[in-house]
């Protein structure tokens, strides 16, 4: 077309420069638009497949109405954003058709002005051409701007791969288990109790408050806490064992030289057997 036309040469680079800033301006809104698509079209899906995994149990409760309404409510919101996608790609199909046109209109003109020096077989060859080039042009435009729109999809999941890792099944530093705690719980209040028991030194009112304090810890390890749960969930609630504790420590602290006859080990025993 330009070795039989040189003029033509002119308006073909502006004509390049149109279709460029043309397809950059339109693929930032294209994109922001190709996301809101794709971000509208998945409660869409799953909405559908939740519905037909559970459809016996929506009859059954009659949610029917209230199903359709969620679903006609996602299939709104798709539908506004892929009418918006459609009309964007409309427009630009309308912009380039308007260029193109304006590009064959100039290379008429420019065969017109030059018809003395040019044969028909040379202006249907370049009219023929210049209409075979701004659809290359189209074309090309349009291919880059729904390879950039498709790669919205692979930009959605490559965002999933950088959420942060949930938490494994089972993890590697577990706490102890309740047996060994309970266990531990036990030898170290029989230890403090037998310590002072038969150490004679040690049968002082702080050390015996100290003693029947961990005797009263161990009878409730022992026996009340497995039925802690059993009285907690019943509706007769028995008696805290930690009220007894509060009233143990309070005798020791306003009484304490006659602790010993207060709280003794049968009084100890028999405020343990209450509660359970």
């Amino acid at each position: 077309m330009v070795a039989v036309i040189p003029w033509i040469a002119i308006p073909v680079i502006p004509l390049g420069i149109a279709f460029f800033f043309l397809q950059r301006y339109f693929s930032e809104t294209s994109r922001d638009i190709k996301r809101l698509e794709c971000a509208t079209r998945s409660p869409v899906f799953s909405h559908l497949a939740s519905s037909l995994r559970g459809v016996w149990t929506i009859r059954a409760y009659k949610a029917e109405q209230s199903f359709q309404k969620l679903f006609d409510a996602h299939q709104d919101l798709h539908s506004e954003a892929w009418f918006l996608l459609l009309t964007t790609s409309r427009w630009l199909a309308v912009y380039l058709d308007v260029i193109c046109a304006i590009f064959v209109t100039v290379v008429a003109f420019v065969s017109l002005i030059l018809a003395d020096a040019l044969t028909p077989g040379q202006v249907g060859l370049v009219l023929s051409l210049a209409l075979t080039l701004t659809g290359m042009f189209q074309w090309c435009v349009r291919q880059r701007t729904e390879v950039e729109n498709l790669m919205v999809s692979v930009e959605r999941v490559m965002g999933y791969l950088d959420l942060e890792k949930e938490a494994p099944w089972e993890y590697k530093d577990r706490p102890p288990p309740p047996w060994m705690v309970y266990s531990l719980t036990l030898v170290g209040n029989v230890g403090i109790v037998s310590l002072i028991r038969l150490d004679p030194h040690l049968h002082t009112p702080m050390y015996f408050f100290l003693s029947n304090l961990a005797f009263v810890d161990f009878c409730y390890s022992s026996s009340i806490a497995p039925k802690f749960p059993e009285t907690l969930l019943s509706k007769h609630r028995s008696i805290s064992l930690y009220a007894l504790m509060a009233y143990d420590r309070y005798v020791a602290i306003c009484d304490p030289l006659l602790y010993m006859v207060i709280m003794s080990q049968k009084v100890c025993m028999q405020l343990v057997a209450g509660p359970y």
